[in-house]
């Protein structure tokens, strides 16, 4: 049927479509008179830097004639996977423990107990026993015992979200985290060892580590946005960049949790032009974008100005501890650029 058949273009509608594809190609350089919002930063950062502590402070005193030695001075962590009705359990063992009679006469190791200190420096009891576990150990004169122990301290919290996490002291203990290990033997003597477990530092996201995963040429990087969570010991980050590695100009976007977890989309001009008709449209001049990217904890808008051409890209960040908000200008006269030249 005729009516079926697409009407040829007149020159009225070939005037309109030009117009269209010119207001589209005009008017794309950055807007000098378009005023960003102040950046509100709030809340700790991880404190990740190397605890140097003086290892041999903390020796084995008391009147039993048991001494205790922590040989080897390693103690290794471990937290539950999951925690179980709020509450997980972090654990460490101290390889290669040696108790000692000083004695010419047997003695037995009746009480093994142990307290951590917490934030507050208060003596706290926690489990612990010999690996593999027993309940005396009898010393003949002038005899070693060399054996492990394993201390559990129960938490109500959340364990680590990572290998990297759970093989650590939990953030809601001190570093370093300090430990009075005692016995007490069939004379009624006491022997107390204090040892103290320290953390290594975490592999956590810089702007200089995530460039170089992704390969990001530091002359292309355009901004790099963190907020940390000091509860969990994670951060969230933003890392935005230019490429123009294809035949089109992109905004490149890396949102990160971590070095675990990456969502990365790309911004080309037909993607900016279809945010700018959106927002004309509905007379908006911010626009929510990445709604399901980390929605617990980004929020991204878009910024235009009063021409509904983008300007702007806001990044809100909230942790558990901190919050921070940043926008940052984006280059669109790279994007829109016909020839780019380094």
């Amino acid at each position: 049927m005729d009516l079926m058949r697409p009407r040829p273009l007149s020159n009225d509608d070939n005037i309109i479509e030009q117009h269209e594809q010119e207001e589209e190609e005009e008017n794309f350089e950055i807007d000098s008179s378009f005023v960003l919002p102040d950046d509100i930063k709030q809340g700790p950062e991880i404190n990740n830097e190397k605890i140097v502590t003086n290892e041999n402070e903390f020796k084995c005193e008391g009147d039993s004639s048991i001494i205790i030695i922590h040989q080897s001075g390693q103690i290794e962590c471990n937290q539950d996977l999951y925690a179980k009705n709020g509450l997980f359990t972090n654990s460490f063992v101290l390889s290669d423990c040696i108790f000692m009679n000083k004695t010419c006469e047997t003695i037995s190791i009746l009480k093994l107990t142990c307290k951590y200190q917490n934030k507050d420096q208060q003596w706290i009891p926690c489990q612990i026993h010999f690996l593999p576990k027993q309940s005396i150990v009898t010393l003949k004169a002038n005899e070693l015992f060399n054996c492990s122990l394993k201390i559990e301290i129960e938490l109500k919290g959340t364990p680590g979200s990572s290998n990297e996490h759970r093989i650590r002291a939990h953030s809601l203990l001190p570093q370093p985290l300090q430990f009075q290990i005692s016995i007490e033997d069939t004379q009624m003597k006491h022997s107390n060892l204090f040892v103290q477990q320290i953390n290594r530092p975490l592999h956590l996201p810089t702007l200089d580590i995530v460039s170089r995963k992704f390969n990001v040429d530091q002359s292309n990087i355009i901004d790099f946005v963190s907020c940390d969570d000091c509860l969990n010991s994670v951060r969230y980050f933003l890392l935005i960049y230019f490429s123009n590695e294809k035949t089109e100009n992109e905004l490149k976007f890396c949102f990160g949790c971590d070095l675990t977890l990456f969502y990365r989309p790309s911004w080309n001009k037909q993607f900016i032009r279809t945010l700018q008709k959106q927002a004309k449209k509905q007379n908006q001049f911010e626009l929510i974008v990445h709604e399901d990217i980390l929605s617990s904890f980004f929020i991204c808008k878009t910024l235009f100005n009063q021409q509904f051409q983008l300007q702007a890209i806001q990044i809100q960040i909230r942790t558990q501890t901190s919050f921070i908000q940043q926008t940052i200008r984006l280059p669109l006269d790279l994007i829109f650029a016909q020839s780019i030249s380094f």
